[in-house]
């Protein structure tokens, strides 16, 4: 199952699905498996960005101009970008609310291609009755994705791995998406797949299970690629904290 392979989990609910996706640590490999027969080593973390999409409550729906209204909420950021979706006979178009409005490739790519893609996958008629009230969609991730030395340092915490992990969840991050310090987890593709997950939920192209509910079935083995010994090492070092 590709939900597996991604390590994606879903909450849904009547009228709101959440998705999450995690972060990974890229050991070997590098752009270089994007050529065959070129591999790579891959290990997911703990850290996960979580997408929640649901119908709008009040002020959305649609314009005077037939126009849907989206909300894209990041809460860590203390931002609401408002987009108007455009749908066309065979093509969609996502407006920005005003030009001043700061771009965000990776969410207004993706919720553009992935609403098509849904569009050629169900019926005209089951996309419009679940997109014409609007969606809303909130975007959260783990402090992992980020720096965390401007909250430690607010708690009068000291700068250590044990102290990170006595933090609230999903913090402030304390500076703009232009100036952000992160860790390097692969947060923008652990976004992306959390969104596209949940929009494909949301609009009942898939159906992905809850962490808590067993996969029935066996997958096919997959060989394993041999790789280099790394060398050992006698000492030891704890990871800084920035």
């Amino acid at each position: 199952r590709l939900q597996d392979q991604l390590g994606v989990h879903v909450l849904s609910m009547s009228s709101s699905t959440t998705c999450s996706a995690p972060g990974k640590v890229l050991v070997t490999g590098g752009y270089l498996v994007l050529e065959r027969p070129n591999t790579g080593l891959v290990f997911s973390v703990n850290a996960r960005f979580y997408s929640t999409v649901r119908q709008q409550q009040v002020g959305g729906g649609s314009t005077a101009g037939g126009k849907i209204t989206i909300d894209v909420s990041s809460p860590q950021f203390n931002v609401i970008s408002r987009y108007f979706l455009e749908i066309g006979p065979s093509t969609l178009s996502l407006l920005p609310q005003t030009k001043e409005q700061k771009e965000n490739k990776y969410t207004e790519k993706t919720i553009l291609y992935t609403l098509s893609a849904i569009r050629g996958l169900i019926s005209h008629h089951d996309f419009d009755n679940i997109i014409r009230p609007g969606l809303y969609i909130e975007i959260l991730g783990d402090n992992d994705f980020y720096s965390m030395g401007a909250q430690l340092k607010l708690r009068n915490m000291p700068l250590t791995s044990s102290s990170l992990k006595k933090l609230p969840k999903c913090l402030d991050v304390s500076s703009s998406l232009d100036n952000l310090n992160k860790t390097g987890l692969g947060s923008s593709a652990a976004l992306v797949t959390s969104l596209t997950a949940a929009l494909l939920t949301h609009f009942k192209v898939t159906t992905l299970h809850h962490p808590s509910t067993p996969v029935v079935g066996s997958f096919p083995p997959t060989p394993s690629p041999s790789y280099p010994s790394l060398p050992s090492s006698s000492s030891s070092s704890s990871p800084a904290v920035t």
